[in-house]
Formats: C-alpha cells, structure tokens, sequence
C-alpha cells in the first residue's frame, strides 16, 4: 500500500458539514487542488468525489471533475445530459461498502458483444461489432499503489447498461475506514449551510 497518498490526506486541512443526510468534507490537499467527498451518514457509503484545480494564473476553475457520483445540481449539465441521453453512451462511477462501480448507459447492442477484461492495471471495455471501447481508470487503486484482480470482476448487460463491479481489496477497505474514522474524530462541525472548520495543522 502506498502510505503517501493517506498522508497527504489524513494532513490536509479538512472542512466538514453535515446536511440532508449527508457528511460532507473538504480536502485542501496543497495550494491548487482541492477535493470533496459526500458519504451517507447511515450507511457511510461514499456518494460522491469530485475534485478541482486552480489555473496556473490562480485562479480556480468552476467546474469540478467528478471521480465518483455525477452533478445532478447543474441546470447546464441536467440539459446536456438530456440531449445526450438518447444517442452518447454516458459512465458513471460508484462505490458501495463492498465495490466499485461503473453503469454505462445507453449501450443498445446484445449482450454477447460485450467483453470487459482488465489491461495493464485499467478495466478494459470492448463490444465485437467494434461499437464501443472505453477504458476505465480505478483511482482508488492506483493511489494505493494496488493492482488490479480479474478475479474480482464482474459484469452484466441489462436494459441498455452496462453494470461492472469490482470487489474492493481489503486494504482498500482498511483505507476507508481509516479516512471515515478520521472525519468521526474531528469536533462536531455541526449542520445547516455554514460548515464548520475542522482544519487538522
């Protein structure tokens, strides 16, 4: 396991809040990135990440990249997805207590075309009538300095999605739990819409 990246952020200045049902942290990791992570406060499942970076002029971007979840706040991205919906296949990524996830919508081909392999440390997607290929990165994995199993992933192909799971490692799971064990022990940040600052120096 890579003890770099928990470093980095079990030190970062963290900011926490929670609200509708969901813990909410902020990760200064350094001077330019910055990351988010909502769990579910019942079942502690992590629903999203998304992270962003300031420019090289310092200023920071508007738009967040999402690792895991998808923006559903977005009235922009809402419409964009509406138009894309009937014709792009469209990938999102999550997480439950046990593995990754990744559904990909609107694959309208039988379910014999599809092969889902693992190639030099990415989920690899392909369909035999040369329709789709997608390569799929596993952050958390990587982070850790962890490789792939083939053992431990699975796919199906129902009404037009594509679902593949991978079942998490067990240090992949000791990692979270370290991280989720972190946010109980800073003081309580409270809840509405200020969040409070649970800044670790």
């Amino acid at each position: 396991m890579s003890d770099q990246w928990m470093k980095d952020l079990l030190n970062s200045k963290i900011t926490c809040l929670t609200q509708d049902g969901k813990l909410k942290a902020h990760y200064q990791l350094d001077s330019v990135t910055e990351m988010v992570e909502e769990y579910d406060i019942n079942s502690n499942v992590l629903l999203v990440r998304k992270w962003r970076k300031k420019s090289t002029l310092g200023s920071s971007s508007t738009s967040w990249e999402y690792e895991l979840g998808e923006d559903t706040f977005s009235p922009g991205k809402i419409n964009a997805d509406i138009r894309e919906s009937n014709v792009n296949p469209i990938c999102v990524a999550r997480s439950s207590r046990d593995k990754f996830e990744w559904r990909i919508r609107n694959l309208n081909y039988p379910s014999t075309v599809f092969s889902v392999s693992i190639e030099n440390n990415e989920i690899v997607v392909r369909t035999t009538n040369k329709k789709y290929f997608k390569k799929i990165k596993v952050p958390d994995m990587t982070r850790l300095g962890l490789e792939l199993d083939p053992a431990h992933l699975k796919y199906s192909h129902s009404n037009n999605t594509l679902l593949i799971s991978y079942k998490k490692p067990l240090a992949v799971l000791e990692a979270e739990n370290v991280v989720l064990q972190k946010l109980r022990s800073l003081p309580s940040c409270g809840s509405g819409d200020s969040p409070g600052d649970c800044a670790q120096q």
